[in-house]
């Protein structure tokens, strides 16, 4: 007990407090110049170095390699160039059906055209649905068109040259 006693003195439990040599820092102990050495060794210097047929067979098997590569590229290419092609064909074959559907239609409404276009036809409707019938003479009346007149162009016009007729125009656009 008497040797707990005194630990517990020694750490500052019972009030009696012993200088701690722990907690005081260490004074550095001066230090001395090294020493100049000089190199007695050389580095020594590695190279590695490969044997030509060695070297030779790795060339080989880059260039290899990059030909596979490239003509993988190239195939890829060809086979996306196909599908884009196969694609623009199929809406071509859509469009021409469609085309085809259409020109049936054109035909068919054509032929409903000429055949209530027909005199024959046109005069039945008209004298059976609309109860019309042919005109008296007295009923008739002509129109006769008059023929524009074309103004002679004058001398003056003829002599003008592209400049001025350009000019004239030109001056017309900002009156």
């Amino acid at each position: 007990m008497q040797a707990l006693r005194k630990t517990a003195i020694g750490y500052g439990y019972d009030g009696y407090a012993l200088p701690d040599r722990r907690r005081a820092v260490p004074q550095p102990s001066p230090r001395r110049e090294p020493v100049p050495r000089q190199k007695l060794y050389k580095k020594v210097q590695v190279k590695y170095v490969l044997h030509p047929a060695q070297r030779q067979k790795r060339k080989s098997a880059f260039l290899n390699c990059m030909t596979i590569l490239l003509s993988f590229v190239l195939l890829s290419a060809v086979v996306t160039g196909y599908a884009q092609i196969s694609s623009v064909n199929l809406e071509n074959n859509a469009i021409q059906a469609n085309i085809d559907e259409l020109k049936a239609e054109v035909a068919e409404l054509q032929l409903e055209i000429s055949t209530k276009c027909d005199i024959q036809e046109v005069t039945e409707v008209a004298g059976k649905d609309l109860d019309m019938g042919f005109p008296e003479s007295a009923q008739v009346e002509y129109v006769a068109f008059a023929q524009p007149v074309e103004e002679a162009s004058t001398e003056s016009e003829q002599e003008e040259g592209w400049f001025s007729v350009a000019w004239n125009s030109l001056v017309g656009l900002f009156k």
